[in-house]
């Protein structure tokens, strides 16, 4: 299949819709199905609505669309806000209890919204009037008569207690649409008995509610009008969002230590760690990290500092605002040369900004955070399975170059879940600090040695023989307090020249992505969770006979400006794609290399791109009608 099937899940937050699209996506791995969602939902937790995308085929799908082939409503809220964004030839699932509701009753549809439906919707107000336009739409209409069927199930078990039963809403709605595509029901009915196995007593009040939901799909006949093919069993699969891929790849190195302290999105993340536990290993042993939660950000940077001194592989997670916090300490971490890991999630800002949306506005704060100048390097993942291998690398980063590294990745990427091919584990060989050795003398160790690359042999806090100073003072080789003015040269040139050690060291591939094409027409330049809208426009361009090349950068700092340089073909337009409102991309070439993109792509509404509205402002930079600065907007949802 060329493309992907695309469902979306809505209904308001806290009714379920999460879990029961998880459910729906792991059958559709489990089927033999290639997965990604998107999960978009409101600040405030609880009522408001919100959506989950899913999309569904026999690749692996790189973005999900603004529009869906299969809209799943739970609720009225969710018909009015996308009913408009089904495709042709698209089926919606309801409830047609919802009929008679009005849109001017719903208090949550905004003022724009509801001018924008009353347009589209000129004979009334009312679920029957939107619908009643199907057909010239050409969308199909599963009606699914959930509170009939719902006192079906109560009235077959009168032991059942109500709630239970109303419970099961949800499960009825993605039931009917995996019956729709043709998922087998064995498959939704393990993955049930999977989700419930900590109340089996429920089990089979969910059996039945599938069973009446097929059936009902299948009298009504539009049961099984998609079909996945066949994947070999033993091509196994994984579903993870970009939050699972962080915590394992961190478990995969051998995490000590995680300190945070909950902010969005970045929470997730040690939230899984927690709920992992005790790990074990290959060799037969367990261990179990420390993972805690500390009384502010400040306390989480300067805790996870400490014990990355004593040798603990050690790391930290935040968001923009606690990030923020963390700026002083980061600075004290660069001059001691703690070899600390800081996982930051970006989201929409300033200040609380979009907590629950995604945006990249944070690259140059990363970059250039703290006052004064200090090594550091900053690292984005674009997907789910670079996520696991980067946080796995970005540890021995810190140990090798003795300095703390900064892994950039956002919310559409944490909140996001892709199928992916089991983990290798030994990709990433594990690897250390070089020590100070004092088997053999009896002189105190200076922890900051002067030597050819800039990294100093690393003391360990409590290693027998070595001199403790720590100070964020400047100081001298053996860690005292000094402001002689050659030795500030020297160790501000000690530290500095890692930048040159970093980027000789470092191989081609852990620096950028380049995917080059032939007779292309131009270049795009991206990072971080852009790699999948680049690479799906990328694939629809070439459709249309437009070739393009990809350049995407995986270290940002140091900025890998001979290898960006060579790859920024002078005769090809640029264009650099970004969630932010600058383009702080552009920002970074103009200051490195002296050269701007030819074209800025941004998009700041708070929402990722997608291949098909990117793809489409690309055909009009081939055609030579692109601006120098384009805004792809999203419409209100």
């Amino acid at each position: 299949m060329d493309r992907a099937f695309n469902m979306r899940i809505g209904g308001p937050q806290g009714s379920g819709i999460d879990r029961v699209a998880s459910l729906l996506a792991r059958t559709c791995v489990s089927a033999g199905g290639e997965v990604l969602t998107r999960r978009e939902y409101h600040s405030n937790i609880i009522g408001r609505h919100s959506y989950v995308d899913i999309a569904l085929s026999s690749e692996i799908p790189q973005s999900v669309q603004a529009s869906c082939d299969l809209l799943i409503s739970y609720d009225a809220e969710t018909l009015f806000r996308h009913f408009y964004r089904v495709n042709t030839g698209g089926l919606v699932i309801y409830d047609p209890a919802l009929d008679s509701v009005s849109r001017d009753k719903l208090a949550f549809l905004d003022a724009p919204l509801l001018r924008q439906l009353e347009q589209e919707q000129a004979t009334g107000s009312q679920i029957a009037d939107l619908l009643a336009s199907a057909d010239t739409r050409r969308i199909k209409l599963l009606a699914l008569p959930c509170t009939e069927m719902l006192n079906r199930l109560a009235e077959e078990d009168p032991g059942i207690a109500r709630r239970d039963v109303k419970r099961v809403t949800a499960l009825l709605a993605m039931a009917a649409a995996s019956a729709h595509i043709g998922l087998p029901v064995r498959a939704l009915s393990a993955a049930i008995d999977s989700a419930l196995a900590k109340h089996r007593q429920l089990l089979p009040l969910n059996h039945r509610a599938i069973e009446m939901a097929y059936q009902h799909v299948q009298k009504l006949g539009m049961a099984n009008s998609w079909h996945l093919p066949a994947r070999d069993a033993a091509d196994a699969r994984l579903l993870l969002n970009g939050t699972d891929a962080v915590a394992l790849g961190k478990l995969t190195a051998g995490l000590d230590v995680q300190t945070y302290y909950p902010i969005s999105p970045a929470t997730d993340e040690s939230k899984r760690l927690e709920s992992i536990g005790m790990v074990n290993l290959q060799n037969g042993t367990r261990y179990q990290p420390r993972i805690v939660q500390m009384e502010d950000e400040i306390a989480s940077i300067t805790a996870a500092a400490g014990a990355a001194m004593t040798g603990a592989r050690a790391s930290t997670s935040t968001s923009g605002p606690g990030f923020s916090l963390m700026s002083e300490a980061l600075g004290w971490t660069g001059m001691t040369e703690v070899p600390l890991v800081i996982s930051h999630y970006m989201r929409g800002g300033p200040s609380t900004g979009l907590p629950t949306r995604t945006e990249q506005g944070d690259l140059l704060f990363v970059i250039h955070a703290g006052h004064g100048e200090f090594p550091r390097m900053v690292i984005a993942s674009g997907d789910v399975e670079d996520a696991f291998y980067d946080s796995m690398q970005v540890f021995n980063y810190a140990e090798r170059y003795r300095l703390p590294v900064i892994h950039l990745l956002d919310k559409h990427l944490t909140s996001s879940s892709q199928s992916v091919k089991p983990f290798d584990s030994e990709r990433i060989a594990i690897e250390h600090s070089k020590l100070v050795d004092n088997s053999e003398s009896t002189d105190r160790a200076a922890p900051f040695k002067l030597n050819k690359d800039g990294v100093s042999p690393r003391p360990l806090l409590g290693q027998t023989g070595n001199r403790h100073w720590l100070t964020a003072v400047e100081h001298s080789p053996d860690g005292m307090v000094c402001e002689d003015p050659q030795n500030r040269e020297a160790m501000m040139e000690h530290r500095m020249q890692k930048f040159t050690l970093i980027l000789d060291d470092l191989p081609m591939d852990e620096k950028l992505l380049y995917l080059p094409a032939d007779n292309a027409v131009m270049t795009l330049l991206g990072w971080g969770s852009v790699k999948g809208a680049l690479i799906d426009a990328r694939q629809r361009l070439a459709e249309q006979g437009i070739f393009v090349d990809i350049l995407l950068l995986r270290l940002l700092w140091p900025f890998p400006a001979v290898e960006v340089q060579h790859f920024l073909q002078p005769d090809l337009p640029g264009v650099a794609v970004e969630n932010s409102y600058s383009g702080q991309v552009d920002a970074l070439m103009r200051q490195m290399l002296g050269r701007a993109a030819d074209h800025i792509l941004v998009k700041y509404s708070g929402r990722p791109f997608t291949g098909e509205a990117l793809a489409a402002e690309l055909v009009q930079i081939a055609a030579g009608r692109g601006q120098p600065r384009m805004i792809l907007r999203d419409a209100y949802e």
